[in-house]
């Protein structure tokens, strides 16, 4: 289980980075222990979340060729609103209007959001896969476990 994960001694050494480091490390941990294609976090540069801009990514694609977009129409678009994004298959079918899902293959996404003291959207963490995702509920448990942590 995912969550699991948590409690090795590559977690705390990876917990014990800083700043750009820790992002960077932390794609390439999930992407190797939850078994994805890619992992990111991305920044809020709108008050609503509805605009973000990549932080950190690691995988077999580079997400939305590290550039800044609206999250309107995307899987990204819940959480701007606070809520989890689980989407474990069918990604394209949700949402044909975002051509990066279809160029890309994705099929199935998980993602949480970094929020503030107050609530506030910061960004958000997620990850996302070629195939099916199995146990997105667990998934999505071990993103919010790292999410306190990348909001602050």
């Amino acid at each position: 289980m995912p969550c699991d994960l948590l409690a090795t001694p590559a977690t705390w050494d990876l917990l014990s980075k800083t700043g750009q480091v820790y992002f960077d490390a932390l794609m390439e941990y999930l992407v190797k222990v939850l078994g994805v294609g890619l992992a990111f976090t991305v920044e809020s540069v709108a008050p609503s979340g509805k605009r973000v801009c990549p932080v950190a990514s690691w995988g077999e694609v580079g997400l939305r060729g590290g550039r800044c977009y609206d999250t309107r129409g995307t899987p990204c678009e819940r959480l701007g609103q606070g809520q989890n994004a689980i989407y474990p298959d069918r990604l394209a079918e949700r949402f044909p209007a975002d051509s990066w899902v279809a160029q890309s293959g994705m099929r199935s996404y998980v993602g949480v959001p970094l929020l503030d003291a107050e609530g506030h959207p910061l960004g958000h963490l997620g990850v996302l896969d070629h195939r099916p995702m199995a146990d997105p509920q667990a998934v999505a448990a071990t993103l919010a476990a790292f999410a306190l942590r990348c909001a602050a």
